[in-house]
């Protein structure tokens, strides 16, 4: 019969190895989605029209686990566009498969990558958008 060190630790090499695989899986998974994010994010600005040279700033992409902002969205960024007002923003969310769009007018801007107070457009005010949404 095992001494009660040995059996101790046989316990905690099974405790690690079972957490090194859910931190593996984990890392995986959020890999996984950060990357399908990123690319569908791009691929919807591709569709406005957006290309890299009319980007002025762009924020890189986030997501809520970390940052905890914002609390609607899984993936996040923003833009600033060349010849766009230069307090407007345009926010892309990445959740439910599906890329979300809006266009915010800065109030107040924050420090770091955590996105600035702001007052969103309307339907009519993003439809004269140098780039429109898609939907």
């Amino acid at each position: 019969m095992y001494s009660l060190s040995r059996r101790m630790s046989m316990i905690k090499k099974i405790i690690m190895i079972s957490l090194l695989i859910i931190i593996g899986v984990s890392a995986t998974i959020f890999g996984f989605k950060y990357n399908t994010a990123k690319h569908e994010i791009a691929s919807y600005m591709e569709k406005q029209g957006i290309k890299k040279e009319d980007i002025q700033k762009e924020n890189p992409l986030q997501s809520w686990i970390i940052t905890r902002e914002p609390k609607r969205g899984y993936f996040w960024s923003y833009v600033y566009i060349k010849d766009e007002d230069p307090s407007l923003q345009y926010r892309y969310w990445y959740y439910d498969g599906k890329v979300k769009f809006a266009a915010v007018k800065v109030l107040k801007a924050s420090k770091g990558n955590i996105i600035s107070e702001g007052i969103e457009l309307d339907s009519e005010e993003k439809k004269k958008l140098k780039y429109p949404p898609l939907d």
